[in-house]
């Protein structure tokens, strides 16, 4: 087994007598080509990721090295060129575009580093949406959501719309609705990205209080070096592949360098 697909220390057996730690996530060989012109340009190369439940992982590389393209790949939100993506256990390759969608709410949550919650609505309404689109009855719904804000410390910001909440509050609702249907694994892409330092240390402690809570995948793309560090591994995107990085001594991985192509 190549180095890059070991689970990390957090995922290890501690006792001969327990099971082997669940895989919650895999691609083999994944691999997607984009036609630009006469020229096609290979952005993933037949690369290879496992995650086992309750792992945190950094995804850390140059801008414009696909990290962003990885992570819709691992959603279902865009279909690779060649390779397989399974989320607990399902070939995404084998579900339609419905199938998919179902598989997403049932499994995945998603954070992005422009919170993307919808202006109208209240803090429990955007979060109580997925449960909502999954059929779950409102007042059930409600009490879910309510919960899920409590957790990451919005319990007197439910009925605020976003235009009322600051930016590290957005990104908290951002992460209830993210984990209010207790996915498996939840996918990040720069979370932090447009916080002040001090906020991002904040919604670095709130997720991490929330994997040893909720035992969830994380899977987060950052150029944030010190958070990447805290994380259970840390593995660079370049030329189309993944590769460990050591936590001691690898300063450099974390620097930008010239773009292979936009994520």
């Amino acid at each position: 087994m190549s180095e890059n697909l070991r689970p990390s220390p957090t995922a290890q057996i501690v006792s001969p007598f327990m099971q082997e730690p669940e895989l919650m996530l895999e691609c083999v060989d994944l691999c997607k080509v984009y036609s630009e012109g006469p020229a096609d340009v290979q952005v993933l190369d037949h690369l290879n990721l496992r995650v086992y439940a309750g792992e945190r992982v950094a995804i850390v590389g140059a801008s414009g090295s696909g990290k962003t393209t990885l992570l819709n790949l691992l959603g279902g939100l865009d279909l690779p060129t060649s390779g397989t993506v399974m989320i607990a256990g399902m070939n995404l390759a084998n579900l339609n575009e419905t199938q998919r969608g179902q598989m997403r709410n049932r499994n995945l949550g998603f954070v992005y580093q422009f919170h993307h919650l919808l202006g109208e609505f209240t803090a429990l309404e955007n979060v109580c949406m997925p449960l909502l689109i999954a059929g779950m009855d409102v007042v059930l719904a409600s009490r879910k959501g309510e919960a899920m804000l409590t957790r990451v410390g919005l319990a007197h910001r439910l009925e605020h719309k976003p235009s009322e909440l600051s930016g590290g509050e957005r990104q908290r609702v951002a992460i209830a609705r993210a984990l209010v249907t207790e996915p498996r694994c939840v996918l990040l892409d720069e979370p932090t990205g447009n916080l002040d330092r001090h906020t991002a240390h904040e919604i670095h402690q709130l997720m991490a209080e929330l994997n040893t809570q909720l035992d969830t995948s994380f899977i987060v793309v950052t150029h944030d070096e010190e958070f990447a560090r805290s994380l259970d591994r840390v593995l660079q995107l370049r030329n189309g592949r993944l590769a460990p990085v050591e936590t001691e001594g690898a300063h450099g991985v974390f620097a930008s360098d010239e773009p292979s192509h936009e994520d």
